[in-house]
């Protein structure tokens, strides 16, 4: 007696009765590579996921069953970490440190489980956990409320890398010493790799000093020596997700003269700086006398007019003298 072929929740997916689970148990979504099951009812996903901060991800899940109109109301729940609730698809609740970062990709209801995370963060980095609930009767029994998710084991762990870049590029040299530094800080997850080139194209040897485990930041400093060609020096981050190149000018040692006439340079400069400060106290000082003697004539000519007196106020350089002469009025 042969056995009616019976369609699944999955598109494209026949399954036979329950007795013969296992006919279609070799069943895997190429998405997905772990699978939690029972006799009747299976949720895979994907162990691990790799995002990019900033960037997009998709966690897949994807639940198949054979219980035909046993099952209804599909929902579907994930986790963050096995426990704190992120998202749940019939109530809608989200939760607020992925609030409008979280939506589902396809339709729960037909046993896509799959998520899409936005705006990667570093702290999105975590095991997650698939969830699906419905309502179930057996043997024609009143439905109840199941679950069925992921096994402890069969989870997804994302893990959220950076693409390398070049965060700061610059140059220190001494003015007592000819020694040249360039210096250039990157980042990257996995941890970059940091290239330094001549001009010539040829690799330059250099140090690496690691600052952030966390979020790989790199530090490469270059001593450029008095051999060494003048030009443009390039600095390459890369790791797997990508590479990010950036140039710095060196032109080459200054000369012992260069140095001086630099140093004399500036002497000068502040010697007409402190000039200039000084004429403007000089002017300023000039012009304060200037203002104190303009008010002694007005206080003179106001008391000279009552006494039928005339003052004239004679001033050279810094003395002044006052003649006063008076002019007898005759009716």
């Amino acid at each position: 007696m042969h056995s009616t072929p019976q369609r699944s929740s999955v598109p494209g997916v026949v399954l036979k009765r329950a007795t013969e689970w296992w006919s279609f148990a070799d069943y895997q979504h190429p998405d997905t590579d772990i699978c939690t099951s029972t006799k009747t009812m299976k949720l895979c996903v994907q162990r691990e996921v790799i995002g990019l901060r900033g960037e997009d991800v998709i966690l897949p899940c994807r639940f198949i069953h054979n219980e035909g109109n046993n099952i209804k109301e599909l929902s579907l729940v994930w986790y963050k970490h096995g426990k704190k609730l992120i998202f749940n698809s019939s109530t809608n609740d989200t939760h607020r440190g992925f609030k409008g970062r979280i939506q589902t990709v396809g339709n729960p209801s037909d046993g896509d489980g799959s998520v899409r995370i936005r705006y990667l963060k570093m702290e999105d980095e975590a095991m997650y956990k698939c969830q699906f609930e419905f309502d179930q009767s057996v043997k024609g029994r009143k439905c109840h409320r199941t679950k069925f998710q992921a096994k402890k084991d069969n989870r997804t762990r994302l893990k959220v890398d950076v693409r390398p870049a070049i965060l700061h590029i610059w140059m220190t040299q001494e003015n007592s010493s000819s020694t040249v530094e360039l210096e250039c800080k990157g980042e990257g997850k996995p941890s970059p790799s940091i290239i330094w080139r001549n001009p010539h194209g040829h690799l330059v040897k250099t140090s690496i000093v690691h600052e952030n485990p966390s979020i790989p930041n790199v530090v490469s400093v270059m001593n450029i020596r008095g051999e060494d060609p003048p030009g443009n020096y390039s600095c390459t981050v890369e790791n797997e997700h990508g590479m990010e190149q950036k140039f710095l000018m060196y032109k080459g040692p200054k000369s012992k003269n260069s140095a001086h006439a630099q140093k004399a340079i500036v002497g000068w400069l502040m010697a007409l700086s402190l000039f200039f400060i000084f004429l403007f106290a000089f002017g300023f000082y000039i012009y304060r006398k200037k203002e104190e003697i303009t008010q002694v004539i007005y206080r003179s000519t106001a008391t000279s007019q009552n006494q039928n007196v005339s003052t004239v106020l004679f001033c050279e350089g810094d003395l002044c003298s006052t003649v006063f002469k008076s002019i007898i009025q005759f009716q």
